[in-house]
């Protein structure tokens, strides 16, 4: 959204991808943005420029075209394939955030800079980076920019030019950014490290006013400070904040690796900076006050809270409402069944079950629900706390029931 936060840019995939603007006060939508060159179904990143005016708009496959509008007007001010001769895949772009006219582009094996003058987008101070894929990206100063690898590595530019990087791992003692000059000899002071800890990628990062935050690990967010040392600027790891083990994502790992709900997709940090939030690859929303963080006990790993409630993970697959209290029930693929209140917008009621539900129903009076399972159709009451079969019918695979 737009540094004054009153605007939300939207991407929707289809036969040709749009970006649908709202206005967050009125909950309107304002705009809806296409290009007609522009073959590709999606647009993959979008990003407001710092005075609002701008924005700009990364589509995916076949074309990867970069467009740069004039929204409020409607107006196209200039296009570009961003990719690479290998027709590469870009995952962001990102204004300067003290330059309307300066934007970043990274991909696989792709680290663009691009300024716009005189209706085109020109690439300037380039850079050979085709060995890493670049997932994510922040931009640090005016002319700085940290960017997340796939093998587990923020890399600093500055004017286009690598200067520093550094390796993320779990093992506080050893994370110090370093400089180009001493990267030969990181590499072989890391090798032990990296032996015995995979890489993980970096998927997402964010600065702020003492360093950065960014995901690598599953259910990490990694936080550093920038610090000085023998008159050189460096990246120091201040802390690390887990997200907690939920019975959802150890029901995912069963099919998908091990805990892979907890993966850590996004971050956000509140203007006032002193409330981090992420999302997880379970759907789920996690907050934090940085100040419990900051004064956690030595040696222990804080972590992250619950922003509202949990959601379903997997796609919802039945949905029931009650005719006389404000109550929904639904089931999902991962294999709970949930009871929502929608007028207290709540969780109600959470019960996981050894496989999936079909299909929900909810008695009149709020008392009872109905599931279809694989193998029976059970009738449960519902408790203040639990969700209990008490009858049970022998009708299989269920996918539609009601009372």
């Amino acid at each position: 959204d737009l540094p004054n936060r009153r605007y939300l840019a939207v991407a929707e995939k289809g036969q040709k991808g749009t970006v649908s603007i709202y206005d967050l006060h009125s909950l309107r939508k304002r705009k809806v943005l296409s290009h007609a060159d522009c073959q590709s179904q999606e647009f993959v990143s979008l990003a407001f420029s710092p005075d609002s005016k701008y924005l700009v708009a990364q589509s995916g496959r076949p074309d990867w075209m970069l467009v740069y509008w004039t929204w409020e007007k409607s107006k196209v001010n200039a296009v570009t394939k961003s990719t690479n001769a290998q027709n590469s895949p870009v995952h962001q772009v990102m204004f300067n955030p003290q330059d309307n006219t300066q934007l970043c582009v990274v991909g696989t094996g792709i680290f663009k800079l691009y300024r716009y003058s005189e209706g085109n987008l020109k690439q300037f101070a380039v850079q050979r980076n085709e060995a890493n894929n670049y997932l994510c990206q922040s931009w640090v100063s005016e002319d700085r920019v940290i960017v997340g690898t796939d093998q587990g590595k923020v890399i600093l530019f500055e004017a286009g030019e690598m200067k520093a990087e550094i390796a993320v791992t779990t093992h506080t003692a050893r994370s110090g950014m370093t400089s180009a000059a001493e990267r030969s000899s990181m590499v072989s002071a890391t090798a032990g490290e990296s032996a015995s800890s995979t890489a993980s990628p970096v998927r997402a990062i964010l600065s702020y006013t003492k360093g950065f935050f960014c995901c690598c690990g599953n259910g990490l967010v990694h936080g550093y400070e920038r610090s000085e040392e023998k008159d050189r600027e460096y990246y120091k790891k201040a802390k690390e904040i887990e997200v907690p083990v939920v019975a959802s994502d150890v029901q995912g790992s069963q099919t998908g690796g091990v805990d892979v709900g907890r993966e850590v997709t996004a971050i956000a940090l509140s203007p006032s900076e002193d409330n981090l939030v992420c999302s997880t690859q379970g759907q789920q929303l996690y907050t934090m006050i940085l100040s419990s963080a900051d004064i956690s006990k030595l040696g222990e790993r804080p972590e992250f809270d619950l922003l509202s409630h949990p959601f379903h993970w997997g796609p919802i697959t039945g949905m029931g409402v009650c005719a006389r209290k404000p109550l929904i029930a639904t089931c999902s693929m991962d294999r709970t069944v949930r009871i929502w209140n929608y007028e207290t917008q709540i969780l109600e009621l959470q019960k996981d079950f050894p496989e999936e539900a079909y299909s929900v129903a909810l008695h009149p009076s709020g008392l009872f629900l109905l599931a279809g399972f694989s193998d029976k159709l059970r009738l449960m009451n519902l408790l203040i706390d639990d969700i209990r079969t008490f009858k049970e019918f022998t009708l299989r695979g269920c996918r539609e029931c009601a009372f």
